[in-house]
């Protein structure tokens, strides 16, 4: 019997450290940055192209566009566009995640451009989103921004 409460209380202890694990992180913000010898317009439509194959131009501040990502329909919606300088947009619709926040910011460095961006993902916050936010959300943005910087 004694055994039983020592075992009952180490349960609780860790589901205590695993619930305080899962509701502590509100959100994933990674930062990454590459070299590229293509030009701003170029290098913002082949960012955007990872998620709308068919883009003919980049869109214009507050136009949303409807995109299919791993079979989820979503909505990427251009937050800001400044030529040369800097685009950012948002993506929302995810089945468990809020939204999905990309920035890039563009600079000259020796005949070639340096794009240096970040991205933020918020979690719904629902507890099983929250779940899958904690263990798979920072390993999956990371592994989607190395694969849409590798284009560049």
């Amino acid at each position: 019997m004694e055994q039983m409460i020592w075992f009952l209380r180490s349960l609780i202890l860790f589901l205590a450290f695993l619930g305080i694990f899962i509701f502590s992180q509100s959100n994933a913000v990674i930062a990454h940055s590459t070299k590229t010898s293509l030009n701003f317009d170029q290098s913002a439509k082949i960012l955007l192209q990872s998620y709308f194959p068919k883009l003919y131009k980049i869109p214009n501040p507050g136009e949303t566009l409807d995109i299919q990502l791993y079979g989820e329909d979503l909505k990427l919606t251009v937050i800001e566009f400044v030529p040369n300088e800097k685009i950012s947009w948002k993506i929302e619709g995810f089945a468990n995640y809020e939204s999905l926040k990309e920035i890039y910011y563009f600079r000259s460095v020796e005949n070639q451009n340096l794009v240096e961006g970040s991205a933020e993902l918020t979690p719904k916050s629902n507890l099983s989103s929250r779940v899958i936010f904690a263990f798979f959300g920072k390993h999956w943005m990371q592994s989607e921004n190395e694969k849409n910087l590798k284009k560049l």
